[in-house]
């Protein structure tokens, strides 16, 4: 498999039209940001970008909407793993999405702002997200068909338009010690 290394990434940093892809695949490939012992970060800047993360791949970072609508994060395959948080939709950008699929493996977490969508979907999808999720303004949270969430000790969910669906065989959501929703 290939390997890529970088302190950080930036993605669109001045492109206003975007439509960049970056996608790892197949066992043995690897993307590292950050140093041993340091978590580094992909920054998008532009809209409808893609990261793809398939197959058995594996990466190694944090990756920030900080600007740009349309945006998809794709983790997808058994044996892909992510070792690191995304934060989807910062800064009141709408329609980013990330997806958690068949088998793939989220150690991290992850931040809902401003009209994203999160699906995890599919057995043996597991994403563990410690400490805090936060669902803000118009997110889509879906957890469907065997996939589940696990370690979030408080939910909030706070203004109008969010929407959290756990549906399908097996599908979990847990150890949510407190589920706080509010209307703004």
């Amino acid at each position: 498999g290939a390997l890529i290394t970088s302190s950080q990434t930036i993605i669109g940093y001045g492109d206003p039209t975007g439509g960049n892809v970056i996608s790892i695949m197949g066992t043995g490939s690897a993307w590292t940001n950050g140093t041993p012992g340091q978590i580094g970060g992909t920054y998008i800047y532009s809209p409808s970008n893609v990261i793809s993360i398939t197959d058995g791949a594996y990466m190694h970072g944090n990756a920030i909407i900080d600007s740009g609508s349309d945006n998809l994060i794709l983790l997808s395959g058994p044996g892909t793993r992510v070792d690191g948080s995304f934060d989807i939709g910062s800064y009141g950008n709408t329609n980013n999405a990330l997806i958690v699929s068949n088998g793939a493996v989220l150690s991290g977490g992850f931040v809902m702002d401003y009209g994203s969508k999160v699906t995890l979907t599919g057995t043996n999808t597991v994403c563990t997200n410690p400490g805090t999720l936060d669902v803000i303004y118009e997110n889509q949270l879906s957890i469907l068909d065997g996939a589940q969430l696990l370690g979030s000790q408080f939910v909030y969910v706070t203004g109008t338009g969010c929407n959290i669906t756990v549906a399908g065989n097996g599908a979990l959501g847990t150890d949510w010690s407190t589920l706080f929703w509010s209307v703004c």
